[in-house]
């Protein structure tokens, strides 16, 4: 239950529901051990279904997307993960891209990571937009071996500080 206090949403799945149902959390009561939800909505795919990791950074990381070396699309990196990249845009932007036919073009989407070292690692490669929802632009990654690897390190580095803080948390409530 003290993981559910701190999200906004859960994913549901069971055999006899024939797609997972993503529903935000309204209220956890440890008492009971219940959780009540509300705006279930049936989901196309599913985090469960992913291969790999999806991280959130811990700090702000701004984003480019570019066509043919012209600007298209700026924004705030959301999550990433090995093959994709979410980023936080304008409406603005996203017409732009609409404008352009993104859909059906190779992007390069560029961005800095942080290191293990303190220190910045810069992010240049291909990307094909997968989706829009909202004011959020999901993209396709196709990273060469190197920017794999530095995505790689990013996500384990990332993953091993969100643990880090979990055993705190749990050590405390313990």
């Amino acid at each position: 239950m003290p993981f559910y206090e701190s999200e906004e949403l859960t994913h549901l799945q069971h055999d006899l529901i024939p797609n997972i149902i993503r529903a935000n959390i309204r209220k956890v009561d440890k008492k009971s051990s219940s959780l009540i939800l509300d705006e279930l909505e049936f989901l196309d795919s599913s985090p469960v279904e992913r291969s790999g990791v999806r991280i959130e950074p811990e700090h702000r990381i701004h984003t480019a997307l570019h066509l043919e070396n012209r600007l298209l699309c700026e924004g705030i990196l959301r999550n990433i993960s090995e093959g994709s990249l979410v980023i936080q845009t304008t409406p603005s932007h996203i017409e732009r891209l609409i404008q352009a036919n993104a859909g059906t073009r190779f992007l390069e989407a560029s961005f800095q990571l942080p290191t293990q070292k303190n220190l910045i690692t810069t992010i240049k490669c291909k990307a094909t937009l997968f989706n829009v929802v909202n004011e959020q632009v999901i993209l396709t990654l196709h990273l060469t071996p190197i920017t794999k690897s530095k995505v790689r390190n990013y996500l384990s580095m990332q993953t091993q500080y969100l643990l880090g803080g979990l055993k705190t948390t749990l050590l405390r409530k313990g």
